[in-house]
């Protein structure tokens, strides 16, 4: 396959890899081979892609050190995926050495592209004190854009903050209204905050 045969997959496979998105029907799966020549073209969605499998241990040895690597080539490209999946890492320090201010930097830059989960990622990681002060307020204004994009588990969380006044005003009534979308939607804990209301 030529590069730019190659372009076209891992375009497709970088775009794919989101949450919420579906891989195309027609595109091939890439193998190792075509992934690791990708990664050596220089391509951000092959370097995902194959950072994704070490990630998962699939095809490959698990090597969390060697997914970090290709997430951290990837996100200087401006890959969302690798960018936010790089918070992850040095927030928790799978991979990485944890370091708290990396994980924001990584977090953010995935927020500004604007999806919803990478959006509830930053906000969960300030809520749960990355940035070393526990920044609920911040961490409420950030759930409340990715519950505007319709991400379920951002409302619930920023219904917890309601309810409980954290980081904002405790508020009842905006916490019932935040937990009753998902809660129609079965979601569970959406289901027992309602009950605890």
């Amino acid at each position: 396959m030529s590069i730019t045969g190659l372009r076209r997959v891992f375009l497709v496979l970088g775009l794919a890899v989101l949450p919420g998105q579906a891989v195309a029907q027609s595109a091939p799966l890439p193998t190792l081979e075509m992934l690791e020549t990708g990664v050596a073209a220089g391509e951000a969605g092959a370097q995902f892609a194959l950072a994704e499998r070490y990630h998962r241990g699939t095809g490959v040895l698990q090597n969390f050190a060697t997914a970090a690597t290709l997430y951290l080539q990837a996100a200087k490209q401006g890959h969302a995926g690798a960018q936010n999946k790089l918070g992850q890492y040095h927030h928790t320090g799978l991979g990485v050495a944890q370091n708290q201010t990396a994980a924001l930097q990584w977090f953010e830059a995935a927020a500004e592209q604007g999806n919803a989960q990478h959006i509830f990622d930053l906000a969960k990681a300030l809520e749960l004190g990355a940035d070393g002060s526990n920044d609920a307020a911040r961490a409420a204004k950030i759930y409340q854009q990715a519950a505007s994009l319709g991400h379920a588990e951002a409302s619930v969380n920023l219904g917890v903050l309601y309810q409980n006044g954290t980081g904002v005003a405790q508020d009842f009534t905006r916490a019932f209204e935040l937990y009753g979308g998902p809660a129609a939607e079965d979601h569970a804990r959406a289901q027992n905050n309602l009950g605890l209301l």
